[in-house]
């Protein structure tokens, strides 16, 4: 009986050493793939960048005949905004049609084989037809003046991802401090998985009756963003954190939060999608990041959560009351 009972005992600790085991040799393996999924992904190309096709750009000249409402549209479908003052940024422009005059602040634009920086214009037209042209910073007249391609249409993978690549230290500090007092307040002192927020998140969601806030930090929605779905299971959400303490020993901070900037999804034109802080500040503002006031970073920070509910070309009676 007792010898019976030995070999029964001697049996299920066998199994369950071999069952242990099996778990070890698995979970490496596992954590393994993932470190060269996240490997792979950090040090090769990390997006698809879709080739565009342009229309040819479009001339203005002193003696052409020009409806001035055609070139409004015009304007508006380049992505400039019509403004009441005096125009101040790339992208705005103003008509003045008592004085005959439409003031132009021209974008800048990345042509094959140069880059052309705007600079606000003036024109005056007479009875349809311009009369004279003149750049507004130095005064110099202007016989021909050319306003940039129109895109047409692009070619891309599935989905149109519109994004121009930039540095963490071309990104101002104060949109960086924003981004992160919304997103991950504790970016700089947790390694890849807050447990901090989780707790505050569940007990915030338990006080409410409803998920109203995750605990996700930033580097767990990166991984996502790089790697998942937002299907909301179990399986994902430890995939998830399993990547970002991955990621968080491999790489720096910085280079972290680098590749989240140029990653986030911020809006949507058409049928592009607006990625990264570099393309969302065109797209709503006509400036580059470093141009933007404290208020537009504001705006851009609060536009992750919800890019499509908090658009301001939807409507600023969305925008949560501070």
């Amino acid at each position: 009986m007792k010898k019976s009972r030995y070999k029964t005992l001697k049996f299920a600790l066998l199994f369950l050493f071999l069952l242990l085991a099996s778990g070890i040799i698995f979970g490496a393996w596992y954590v393994r793939s993932l470190d060269d999924i996240v490997t792979t992904k950090f040090e090769g190309k990390k997006w698809q960048f879709p080739s565009k096709i342009y229309s040819d750009t479009y001339l203005l000249y002193v003696g052409i005949n020009l409806r001035m409402e055609e070139l409004g549209e015009k304007l508006r479908r380049l992505g400039y905004r019509e403004v009441q003052n005096a125009i101040t940024a790339r992208g705005e422009y103003r008509f003045l049609k008592r004085e005959g005059l439409l003031e132009i602040y021209l974008h800048d634009f990345a042509y094959p084989l140069e880059e052309f920086k705007g600079f606000p214009v003036r024109i005056t037209s007479q009875g349809g037809t311009i009369v004279r042209m003149a750049n507004l910073n130095s005064g110099e007249e202007l016989f021909s003046l050319e306003l940039e391609p129109e895109l047409i249409t692009g070619l891309y993978d599935r989905i149109w991802q519109e994004r121009r690549l930039v540095k963490l230290s071309d990104v101002p500090p104060s949109l960086v401090k924003a981004i992160l007092s919304v997103e991950d307040e504790r970016f700089y002192r947790h390694r890849g998985i807050d447990p901090l927020a989780i707790v505050r998140a569940f007990w915030v969601n338990l006080r409410s009756g409803g998920v109203v806030q995750g605990g996700s930090t930033l580097t767990q929605q990166l991984m996502k963003n790089f790697f998942l779905t937002d299907q909301r299971t179990l399986q994902r959400k430890i995939k998830e954190a399993l990547m970002a303490l991955i990621a968080e020993r491999k790489y720096s901070k910085d280079e972290i939060l680098e590749n989240y900037l140029n990653e986030i999804y911020l809006g949507q034109r058409g049928a592009q999608g607006i990625f990264g802080v570099w393309e969302a500040s065109q797209f709503y503002f006509s400036k580059e990041p470093r141009e933007l006031t404290t208020g537009e970073m504001a705006l851009l920070a609060g536009l992750i959560r919800a890019p499509g509910r908090y658009s301001p070309y939807r409507s600023v009676e969305r925008w949560p009351k501070c």
